[in-house]
């Protein structure tokens, strides 16, 4: 037995090599770091954990054996996708935790092309599954910035939402039926292609957005659409927040059921986009507030361009834009979204930032940007609020980056606390969520504690204890403790 090993544990690496072979598993006292590292950081570098191994299954029936094994040692699970999530919901603080890494499970096994849908197991990655759809004349809205590296599973596990929620609804809207290997190493086999389907509880709701704590999520059933072949594309300035949800309102009343996309943009977020790529905004840096938005159907025989043209006509006779633009060709159509991809890796050349991913009711989100923008200012003077995002669904990214003049330490120690606490609060006064997209791993328990329901929390760990009695999948993930 190896002297860095707990008593039991070479068992339980012969067990596990025999489960997924030699070249699967990494055990961290026989692999060098650097190989162990991208499994162990956390996608902003904030952390690194630790574990007693990374596993890689490529079955579902493999991923079952694991979990069994697991449960039988007590040891603890933690589900990992991608590892591009922002609240460090797939890492671990325990040495004799195992990382069970899905990206070898990234089979599509079916596209039903008459049913609209396909099923595809965890591992695959998002931008791989929009692309295979593609090639069959369907469509799959779920997209975000990390589509190229995040995982279905990560998504579900967070219930992910990004740029087109507003027409499509988030990753549990889109999810017809899961497999999941459950804390006991029982596989769930809810993998129905049916829109309807009034029998009994709805599990697969339960697991999606739980993060790994109920369940490893393994394969799931998705809702497809026809491909939005007629699409136009609008960037827009206004001159206030008030005059953008205008713009929203009479967007939804023209196009019902055809705005994908209405993203706000701050007048500070161009300025940094211009200072540090090579992108510039198509109608001036000047203006307070910016929205990027889109239009989109299936019928290529009505184009929509000119209607969005007379929509925009029709916003600035009415005063509600001072100046406007749509996109004439698709490099116009990849500026525009490109602007709002780097909006937000910019933000790093600029110091340290805290970010705060909270939602409101569309008619509270003025009041939480000017409140908000004038409380942060009070705690912390010449701090540089950053708020954008999916104001269609009430979304912001309310990011707050440091002074010009002060530290990044300085910042973090001295205020990261009493600035998510402003926000939070003035989120939880307007009847919003502090966590809108990104999950609550363990970074956001204390807010679980302050702003969750009691009843809600209670329940929650009822169903947890159901599920896992003995707290082995992601523990101290989502429910903080009593």
């Amino acid at each position: 037995m190896s002297k860095n090993s707990p008593p039991g544990k070479e068992d339980l690496k012969k067990t596990l090599r025999l489960i997924v072979g030699q070249q699967n598993v990494l055990f961290a006292d026989e692999t060098d770091n650097q190989y162990l590292l991208p499994y162990l950081e956390e996608s902003r570098h904030r952390k690194v954990g630790v574990a007693f191994a990374v596993i890689f299954p490529s079955t579902t029936q493999a991923l079952a054996k694991i979990v069994g094994t697991c449960r039988f040692h007590k040891i603890p699970m933690i589900a990992q996708g991608g590892n591009t999530g922002r609240c460090f919901g797939a890492q671990s603080d325990n040495p004799n935790a195992i990382i069970i890494n899905l990206k070898k499970m990234r089979r599509i096994r079916a596209i039903d092309t008459e049913n609209q849908t396909v099923t595809v197991e965890a591992g695959c990655i998002l931008q791989d599954l929009q692309t295979a759809v593609a090639k069959a004349g369907l469509f799959f809205p779920l997209s975000l910035g990390a589509e190229g590296s995040c995982q279905i599973g990560g998504n579900l596990a967070t219930n992910a939402g990004g740029i087109n929620v507003l027409r499509y609804g988030n990753a549990r809207d889109l999810t017809l039926g899961i497999e999941a290997v459950l804390a006991d190493g029982t596989v769930l086999n809810e993998l129905v292609g049916l829109r309807k389907n009034n029998t009994g509880y709805d599990l697969k709701s339960l697991l999606i957005g739980s993060e790994g704590t109920l369940g490893i999520i393994t394969a799931a059933t998705l809702k497809l659409f026809p491909p939005e072949s007629n699409d136009a594309h609008g960037f827009i300035a206004v001159g206030s927040v008030g005059d953008a949800i205008k713009c929203l309102q009479k967007a939804q009343q023209r196009f019902a059921g055809k705005l994908s996309s209405f993203e706000l943009i701050p007048h500070i977020a161009i300025v940094w986009m211009e200072k540090h790529s090579n992108l510039t905004c198509p109608i001036g840096n000047q203006h307070p507030w910016y929205i990027c938005y889109k239009i989109a159907d299936a019928n290529r025989e009505k184009p929509l361009f000119d209607d969005n043209v007379t929509f925009l006509d029709e916003l600035m006779q009415a005063g509600l834009v001072i100046d406007a633009t749509v996109a004439q060709n698709e490099a116009m159509q990849q500026h525009f979204w490109q602007i709002r991809e780097t909006i937000v890796e910019v933000q790093k050349y600029e110091g340290v930032s805290l970010k705060c991913d909270v939602s409101v009711p569309i008619s509270a989100v003025p009041a939480l940007i000017e409140k908000g923008i004038a409380a942060v200012q009070a705690v912390c003077p010449g701090i540089r609020p950053y708020p954008f995002g999916h104001l269609g669904d009430g979304n912001l990214h309310y990011n707050l980056t440091r002074p010009e003049d002060m530290s990044d330490g300085e910042y973090l120690s001295d205020y990261q606390d009493k600035l998510y606490r402003v926000i939070h609060d003035m989120v939880d006064g307007l009847d919003g969520s502090f966590s809108a997209e990104h999950g609550i791993g363990s970074q956001k328990l204390d807010e679980m504690q302050r702003y969750k329901d009691p009843v809600s929390l209670d329940l929650m760990r009822k169903i947890k204890h159901s599920f896992d009695p003995f707290n082995l999948m992601n523990p101290n993930k989502v429910i903080p403790p009593k």
